[in-house]
């Protein structure tokens, strides 16, 4: 018999990975935020996050992240390509692409659009870590 393949973390697994990762973005006195760029690096929007900034699913392991608010006025023209979450200070620890739509999607970043126009405002709809 063949021994058992595991292409993905355990739940368990996952959500203590997740857990502490949240903990470490959490841990700052400034409020985190998710960061949108384009491909070429160009910054187009910051999202701030609520506190606590997400949950992590105990069934599942995934993490899902809660946004305060959204960009009102985005910095720069470009089109989204990947997004990072940014504890309080600035420091980037983790990176997911981005997609439009109005669902949550696994391992992306779900923003109302991906084409951000300067001085528009720029809406999360989720940011699921699995």
């Amino acid at each position: 018999m063949a021994a058992p393949y595991l292409n993905d973390w355990s739940p368990d697994a996952k959500g203590a990975a997740n857990a502490a990762l949240r903990a470490a973005v959490d841990a700052e006195t400034d409020p985190s935020y998710i960061s949108i760029h384009s491909s070429s690096d160009t910054l187009l929007a910051e999202i701030p996050l609520a506190r606590p900034i997400g949950s992590v699913d105990s069934g599942t392991g995934i993490w899902s992240l809660s946004p305060d608010g959204r960009e009102e006025e985005a910095p720069a023209n470009g089109t989204a390509a990947y997004a990072t979450i940014r504890d309080g200070a600035g420091m980037g620890h983790h990176s997911l692409p981005c997609e439009a739509g109005s669902s949550p999607v696994a391992g992306k970043c779900v923003l109302n659009t991906l084409a951000i126009a300067a001085g528009k405002p720029v809406e999360l709809v989720s940011w699921t870590v699995g």
